[in-house]
């Protein structure tokens, strides 16, 4: 999507092989709101963040114990977010999120090609405070200023503005974006202007209000493939493509539910 300023709308708005490791994120095992003033976010020391916050070891299980990427130690959500007006709620298996502005909910563990990442996803619209857009997502992404090149260092300097988030290079997809009047992919490339690759208008391809969308992403060294419904809307052979980086759930002004997310390592 094209970057614009935060006083406009966002426009993103296997045979079990022996190297195959499979791992589900589980949410708490009971209710909990958390609301992040800013500062709180962003704090290394906030026991909401801290990778050693019991609140955030209790989220995973790991279903194979040489996994790394989830080890309890170090697994969480980092929250990125342009308003301190911005509410997370961990409920048995889900999550929910309300933002009156741009957010970004990052992994923070770096996942190499090939994989696939599937979740459920919902806009909820209950009455007319709710806006129905940006169903969003990052994937491979990374921050090409970093060493590691970890999209988590620059937090601070982004600060959940959607335009900020053109310094990385990732793939992304805003579905129902533009307040769900497009559906857009974009590889980015650390340049201001984002190239767009492939973009919907249609109303069967833009937000339904309260629906459970059902989303898979494969990544593989030559392709990356976008499913939603079971529909394949994206088939991308980039011919620079994308290997390792970071994950994140992208959205803008919105009140959202995500379930069920599960990432499988090939």
């Amino acid at each position: 999507m094209r970057g614009t300023n935060s006083s406009t709308i966002e426009n993103e708005k296997g045979n079990a092989m022996r190297n195959r490791i499979v791992f589900i994120l589980l949410f708490l095992p009971h209710f909990l709101i958390l609301s992040f003033p800013q500062s709180s976010i962003l704090n290394p020391q906030s026991s909401i963040l801290n990778p050693q916050s019991s609140i955030l070891n209790s989220q995973f299980s790991i279903l194979n114990s040489q996994s790394s990427i989830l080890n309890p130690q170090t697994s969480s959500w980092e929250i990125e977010t342009e308003n301190a007006d911005t509410h997370v709620a961990f409920y048995a298996d889900s999550l929910e999120l309300w933002t009156s502005a741009g957010l970004t909910l990052w992994w923070r563990q770096p996942m190499s090609v090939p994989f696939t990442l599937e979740y459920e996803a919902m806009v909820v619209v209950r009455d007319s405070t709710d806006r129905l857009s940006d169903l969003n997502c990052f994937w491979l992404a990374t921050d090409p200023t970093v060493p590691d090149g970890s999209v988590l260092t620059h937090i601070p300097h982004r600060n959940g503005v959607f335009k900020n988030a053109s310094t990385l290079q990732l793939y992304y997809l805003g579905y129902g974006g533009n307040s769900n009047t497009t559906t857009r992919f974009r590889r980015y490339n650390g340049q201001p202007q984002p190239p767009l690759i492939q973009e919907y208008t249609d109303a069967a391809h833009l937000l339904r209000p309260n629906h459970w969308y059902r989303i898979r992403i494969e990544a593989t060294p030559s392709r990356t493939r976008y499913y939603i419904d079971e529909e394949l809307l994206i088939d991308y052979a980039d011919p620079q493509p994308l290997l390792r980086g970071w994950f994140g759930f992208r959205t803008t002004w919105s009140h959202c539910k995500i379930r069920h997310f599960r990432v499988t390592l090939f």
